[in-house]
């Protein structure tokens, strides 16, 4: 098992076009546009970040609303001219800035399989294991985006619950973490960004790329907070009762 050699958020340039929705030509003729900066260098192979990924959405939807790459040129400049390049990138940079911060790890097929105890082989699904999200393919090796994650799955199945079950929880759990950080995220978009139009103005990024700063920790605070005391309640439900049903001679402690 060996450490992944990309930080979070670090994407070779396929992966970054891909996750973009655009082709690796259109990225490299961005680049020489100047409207996204190089990639950082690991040897011969170049790493772009969350922050080249949030530059290439924002071209595609000023695409998409009609302006033309000399428009976006033009734009990013003026912004960069009428108020100092730190604003805009800041407020870039925050968009971009993830709450989630771990250090994936890079594992081979028999690797992981041992993570979880020698699991059966035949229950293993290597496209079941990648809808997850927390776990991809990628170059014949298994890339496990959260540790973490992983960590709490392998318990799991050592305490009984098949690996299958273990991976398609993790497929749900995801889906449905996606529709909440919507919610969260939607609320926000209505109330503070859509007010400002398409294009929020030069003289707000600063407000803008601290207010991002501060909501975020606060919707982790409001998730976790919530996601606990959801768990309190359903275990109560489906296992404090049956609990209750044991039979307790006088005296006697239960636990």
């Amino acid at each position: 098992m060996s450490l992944y050699t990309d930080t979070v958020g670090e994407y070779r340039i396929d992966e970054l076009a891909r996750k973009a929705g655009m082709t690796v030509r259109n990225v490299r003729a961005y680049q020489d546009r100047g409207l996204v900066p190089g990639p950082r260098r690991q040897g011969r192979i170049g790493l772009y970040s969350d922050f080249h990924l949030m530059r290439l959405r924002l071209i595609a939807d000023m695409l998409e609303r009609g302006y033309t790459l000399a428009n976006i040129s033009e734009l990013l400049s003026a912004w960069e001219q009428g108020r100092n390049v730190g604003d805009l990138f800041g407020f870039e940079e925050e968009l971009a800035a993830p709450l989630f911060e771990e250090s994936p790890l890079e594992m081979s097929a028999a690797e992981l399989l041992s993570y979880f105890g020698g699991a059966d082989i035949s229950a293993f699904d290597p496209a079941l294991v990648n809808s997850s999200g927390v776990v991809t393919w990628a170059d014949d090796r298994f890339v496990i985006h959260s540790p973490k994650v992983l960590d709490a799955a392998s318990r799991l199945v050592k305490e009984g619950v098949p690996l299958e079950a273990v991976l398609r929880l993790g497929t749900d759990l995801r889906e449905h973490f996606e529709a909440v950080a919507h919610l969260f995220v939607d609320l926000i978009a209505e109330h503070i960004f859509d007010p400002m139009g398409d294009l929020p103005p030069v003289g707000e990024l600063p407000r803008l790329a601290e207010f991002l700063s501060n909501v975020k920790p606060l919707a982790k605070v409001v998730a976790e907070a919530e996601l606990l005391r959801a768990i309190d309640e359903a275990i109560q439900e489906k296992v404090g009762d049956r609990i209750a049903r044991f039979p307790v001679s006088p005296g006697e402690k239960v636990g």
